[in-house]
């Protein structure tokens, strides 16, 4: 018979074809061997020596994938490692394929499981073989990065280095383990500052995996999926070569760190002395990691970076002080060594450096990160900001203060933390105060088409935020004085003409407001404007603000602007005086959109 009986250790037996078996190269000689064949316990133990004991235990599930392809078991997160192992034992090809296509699924993170479930001292041998022959070679993350993302120390040692008196790797072999790239563009230790994976971590920064490494290059996605533009087949699907491919990316470990406020991974790369205002010159969109903490609020991280921005500054300070002294000599080796004329290599990464990192300004607005923690809404890292000497009237590059901000973006923690640190309302570039910019939250006129109760969640920070505002004024006896406020480079506008230039919920809640603290309805602008009229220029008469305005007293304008009659200033000149009337018949009054209007006399 065309038949191979294996008798497990169990003590069951398996009957399976030899066409069946000749899948796995091991077998492969049995095809040409008559009669049924035999294989006993103590040769199948035989051949499962060199195997761990997990994998061992595999190999009559793999026999019996062998014969039916329907046991997926063996492609389980706990069984992968080994299944793979026993499968290049017994030169299975097609299982192995099977697997490595089961470590690159990018729904629930199979390799990552894998790792996670592993007994380290048990299952090495299985591991080796997993790195060895590239179960992660179709996979977006290599056995690196899922032993980051699992935190499991001890996988990554040997991933990078032999143990037991062997020899270690070669220095080039472990620098690309430890900086090979997955699919986003990230090695192991960016990994580890997203998870705050500081047991791997460590492990890695022994090996001198690099602080500078640079990830999210602009042309990745973030959740990019499996194709064959990351794991072509028969190459590696890691994306990955190491880090001397110079991704175009803008944050470094310490910034991914800061960003999801990792703060034990954090402390570990600042005491590995990683730049704690290290910034990519040149790229949009590249952040210290002191702006980092303020996007995301990160208070843990933001509470150990700022004592390091602020001591940097005075560090900075005291070094240019000396060298305007002249107590600083010019090191002429160095100079002679790097001309300033000489061509530099633009593939290098450029660092932009800051004298004070804590006020360092980036982005399209110049913001700093007491900006971006404004408007991020992030009270903890404000307050750990201004603790260590932040400037609360530094303005962006529109004069925009921290305030000005908050207001803007509707943070009404971020705005409380500021009034409470001894933030002052002052002018931005356009003379505005914070109090002008309390409606600019949200869309504007016909864009806010929301269901009402959408709509009030919507504004309620920015609400919340204008009643702040206004408490704060009040308390300190300055509101009488910004009520009346015009703005320099904004036509004249006190804070109600800026406001009914929105007309959605949070404008008609900021009306309330400021009538309610007697602002005055009448107030005219350069351009002899009310409140009123203004919005009546925007909106029309049955603009939600306008019917409010009238509500609340305010007085109809002496010549009600009509769409044309109003993009004129509010009333009408003939351009050509009429032929055929004489001065004495010139009517005084003519109608536009049912509206009478006068008509002033030449």
């Amino acid at each position: 018979m065309d038949v191979v009986r294996f008798h497990l250790p169990e003590g069951s037996t398996l009957e399976l074809s030899k066409a069946q078996l000749a899948q796995a190269a091991f077998f492969a000689p049995l095809v040409d061997e008559a009669g049924t064949i035999d294989y006993g316990s103590s040769e199948l133990q035989c051949l499962m020596s060199p195997l761990c004991p997990a994998a061992r235990q595999v190999v009559p599930r793999l026999l019996r994938w062998l014969g039916s392809g329907e046991d997926d078991e063996i492609f389980s997160e706990k069984f992968l490692l080994h299944s793979f192992a026993v499968a290049h034992l017994l030169g299975a090809s097609e299982v192995m394929e099977a697997a490595r296509r089961r470590a690159a699924c990018h729904e629930g993170r199979p390799l990552v499981g894998a790792i996670a479930s592993m007994d380290v001292k048990e299952d090495r041998e299985s591991l080796r073989t997993a790195a060895e022959y590239g179960l992660d070679r179709y996979s977006p993350m290599a056995l690196v990065h899922a032993a980051a993302e699992a935190d499991v120390a001890e996988v990554v040692r040997i991933l990078v280095s032999l143990e037991d008196g062997e020899q270690p790797k070669e220095p080039s072999s472990v620098d690309c383990t430890v900086d090979v790239l997955d699919a986003k563009g990230r090695t192991a230790l960016h990994v580890c500052a997203i998870r705050d994976s500081a047991n791997v971590a460590k492990v890695l920064l022994e090996f001198s995996a690099s602080l500078t490494a640079l990830c999210d290059p602009p042309e990745m996605v973030e959740d990019a999926e499996v194709d064959e533009s990351i794991a072509p087949s028969g190459t590696a699907g890691t994306a990955g070569a190491p880090q001397g491919s110079k991704s175009k990316g803008v944050r470094t470990p310490l910034h991914l760190a800061a960003y999801h406020d990792s703060a034990e991974v954090l402390q570990l790369l600042l005491d590995a002395r990683a730049n704690v205002a290290s910034c990519v010159k040149g790229i949009p969109g590249a952040l210290t990691p002191l702006h980092e903490c303020a996007t995301s609020d990160a208070l843990r991280c933001a509470e150990l970076l700022a004592p390091l921005a602020r001591d940097a500054a005075t560090v900075a300070s005291r070094q240019l002080e000396e060298a305007l002294n002249g107590a600083m000599e010019v090191d002429q080796q160095d100079s002679a060594a790097n001309p300033t004329d000489e061509p530099q290599d633009v593939s290098e990464v450029q660092w932009s450096r800051f004298l004070d990192p804590l006020q360092a300004k980036l982005g399209h607005h110049g913001s700093s990160p007491l900006h971006l923690a404004a408007e991020s809404d992030s009270p903890g890292v404000v307050r750990a900001l201004l603790r260590c000497n932040a400037d609360p009237q530094l303005g962006d590059d529109q004069g925009d203060t921290a305030l000005h901000c908050a207001v803007l973006y509707g943070s009404p923690k971020a705005l409380q933390a500021l009034l409470d640190g001894g933030a002052i309302c002052c002018e931005n570039g356009s003379g505005e105060l914070p109090l002008h910019l309390m409606a600019e939250f949200g869309p504007g006129g016909d864009e806010c088409d929301l269901p009402p109760q959408l709509e009030k969640r919507h504004f309620a920070r920015s609400m919340r935020a204008q009643e702040v505002l206004l408490e704060a004024l009040h308390s300190k006896g300055l509101l009488t004085a910004a009520l009346a406020h015009k703005a320099s480079g904004d036509m004249q506008n006190t804070p109600l003409h800026a406001v009914v230039r929105n007309d959605h919920m949070g404008a008609q809640h900021a009306v309330q407001l400021l009538a309610k603290a007697r602002a005055d309805l009448e107030a005219q602008n350069e351009e002899g404007q009310t409140p009123l009229s203004l919005s009546m220029r925007r909106y029309g008469r049955t603009g939600k603000v306008c019917q409010l305005l009238r509500e609340l007293g305010a007085k109809e304008p002496a010549a009600l602007p009509g769409d044309l009659a109003g993009a004129l200033g509010g009333y009408l000149r003939p351009l050509v005086p009429p032929v055929s009337q004489t001065p004495e018949t010139v009517p005084s009054e003519m109608e536009v959109d049912g509206v009478q209007l006068p008509i002033e006399s030449q």
